[in-house]
């Protein structure tokens, strides 16, 4: 761990020696307007006033800028932020979008995520959709489900579940999932496959409207808003009252539980196999900083809270300057793998004092450490997703975790130097 360090420290010196910029002929501005460009082996990283990317050969994308416009074709996902941000060209993994008008034109196999005052996905997604902003207009289709917010929403083919809330609520093109509606004005000139909840002060159906599923309203007066029997039988229809605050509607998932169970495996699995690896590298620093943990729970707390904020103060005060706008997303990365890794060796100290307190103790062979950290993952998860708290345990968890790291490199360099 503590060569991996010396690494990205190494790799964040060599950054700044580079030259600020090294703009490409294929990736370009206006003339006269600057081009900083990096690139991490097949990763590509640019900013300037305004940008344009078209080069060949890229994974991952990381581009800011005030007008932003990625042509490329990715193999990997897109990161882009700016006053004007477009996706002109298909990205093989997911696309992450912000800015003042986001425009998603070309194809993404995976799922879009989109925020800004005017959002418009005219190119097809892979999988799953999020998008807010005041207007969201989704014209192209959905394969996945689609989770929108704003003021105006246009929705055209979405083949999963609707889930959207805003004041003015058109659907026009076809759903095949279930639909969680929530506007002041509901439009619908399609067929709605699955079941449907509705909360509005008006609703309106085209000729194209139909609903296979059932329905459920939610009117401050039960029979207000009128449904044509060609859209959807009466005998299907459930009307509640709509108190002043939010109404009952059902969770976005309904298979919760699942997900519930997924997650926790998942989480599980991830930690079982970091302790795994650091149990074959390092076993004995794994159980030292596992110590530290629970013996100065406190002094490592504090120690974490300092480094991090360093980490993070860096990003802040980099980006003051050009260079600093290249070194930022490694800092970020540095960051969030020193926030990971504390929060893996905190839950395995955890698990550790809890299986000495019932009599066991630290087991030697790599994969019984594994195992240990495993069900310890998988109990943190279930805390986890208990409100408020489960968050601020996750960051003492990672902070705590971050300072036993820290404090011991500190005192293993001090037993060098004497």
């Amino acid at each position: 761990m503590r060569r991996t360090l010396v690494l990205l420290a190494v790799l964040c010196v060599i950054l700044v020696l580079e030259p600020a910029s090294r703009a490409l002929a294929s990736d370009h501005g206006p003339k006269g307007d600057s081009l900083h460009s990096m690139d991490l082996g097949a990763d590509a990283f640019r900013s300037g006033e305004t940008v344009i990317v078209d080069r060949a050969g890229i994974d991952d994308l990381f581009v800011s800028g005030d007008t932003v416009d990625s042509r490329a074709a990715l193999d990997g996902s897109a990161f882009a932020a700016g006053r004007n941000v477009a996706i002109s060209g298909p990205v093989a993994g997911n696309a992450y979008a912000a800015g003042r008008r986001v425009h998603s034109r070309a194809a993404i196999d995976g799922s879009g995520y989109f925020s800004g005052q005017t959002v418009d996905v005219s190119g097809a997604v892979g999988a799953d959709l999020f998008a807010a902003g005041y207007d969201v207009s989704v014209t192209a289709a959905v394969a996945g489900d689609a989770y929108l917010m704003g003021s105006e929403i246009g929705v055209g083919t979405v083949l999963g579940d609707l889930r959207a809330m805003g004041r003015t609520l058109r659907l026009m093109g076809p759903l095949g999932g279930t639909a969680l509606l929530r506007a002041d004005t509901v439009e619908i000139n399609t067929t709605i496959t699955g079941d449907t909840w509705i909360s509005a002060n008006t609703l309106n159906f085209g000729p194209g409207a139909q609903i296979n599923g059932a329905l459920t309203l939610y009117e401050e007066t039960p029979g207000t808003l009128d449904v044509p029997q060609s859209v959807i039988d009466p005998a299907r229809i459930t009307r509640l009252v709509a108190t002043a605050q939010h109404p009952d509607m059902p969770h976005d998932a309904p298979d919760r539980g699942w997900h519930v169970v997924k997650d926790t495996l998942v989480a599980g699995l991830w930690t079982a196999v970091t302790i795994a690896i650091i149990a074959v590298l390092r076993p004995t620093t794994l159980t030292a900083m596992a110590q530290r943990v629970t013996g100065r729970a406190l002094a490592s707390f504090g120690a974490g809270f300092i480094v991090q904020s360093a980490l993070l103060g860096a990003v802040v005060v980099s980006a003051a300057t050009l260079i600093g706008l290249l070194i930022s997303p490694v800092v970020v990365v540095v960051a969030v793998g020193a926030a990971y890794l504390g929060f893996v060796v905190a839950v395995y100290g955890g698990v550790l004092m809890l299986a000495r307190l019932l009599g066991r103790e630290e087991p030697m062979a790599f994969w019984a450490k594994a195992l240990l950290g495993g069900l310890g993952g998988m109990m943190v998860s279930l805390l986890g997703m208990v409100p408020l708290f489960g968050w601020l345990l996750m960051v003492v968890l990672s902070l705590t975790g971050v300072g036993a790291i820290a404090l011991h490199l500190r005192d293993s360099r001090q037993k060098r130097i004497v």
